[in-house]
């Protein structure tokens, strides 16, 4: 084998361990507040939370510093105040780092004061967490670099969320 071909195959086998490693250029929406929904599941935008502010409460739910690149907080709500919804988002450096978050807090939950019910769900082909808790059915996943948390009061919540995960 001659040394540009060797090389030229070095080279692709570099560049797709880290598309693997570390996620595709991903198509994700924005988490600016001026490009986030203003309506989701029949529900309005009632108050967005994002930059510093939104990575400040992020950690502080935790209860530790999280290192993540960004963070946004929404809540929504239907006119009637029947159902509501909140969604916490973190986007991490890279895929690698938002796997470990995802890691450390589903480790968590089986023993949480707050939080009861745990299960895995597979919707759509998609791996989802379960929980119930703070009188909402919450779900929380990883897209990509993002990991989201999806508090939700509806008559079906898992509908609600099979509902919006394709648009945020």
């Amino acid at each position: 084998m001659n040394k540009k071909v060797l090389l030229v195959a070095v080279i692709l086998v570099v560049a797709l361990g880290s598309w693997l490693l570390f996620g595709q250029a991903e198509d994700l929406p924005s988490l600016s507040e001026e490009e986030f929904p203003k309506e989701l599941a029949g529900m309005s935008l009632i108050k967005l939370v994002t930059g510093e502010e939104a990575k400040r409460n992020i950690s502080q739910l935790h209860g530790v510093e999280i290192e993540v690149d960004k963070g946004l907080i929404a809540m929504f709500g239907a006119e009637n105040g029947s159902r509501h919804m909140v969604i916490w988002v973190t986007e991490s450096s890279n895929k690698a780092e938002a796997t470990k978050l995802l890691q450390i807090m589903d480790e968590k939950m089986p023993d949480s004061k707050a939080f009861s019910n745990y299960q895995v769900k597979l919707l759509n082909g998609h791996t989802y967490y379960y929980v119930s808790g703070i009188g909402l059915d919450n779900y929380y996943y990883q897209k990509g670099r993002r990991l989201y948390w999806v508090g939700i009061k509806d008559k079906d919540p898992e509908q609600t969320l099979l509902s919006i995960v394709d648009k945020i």
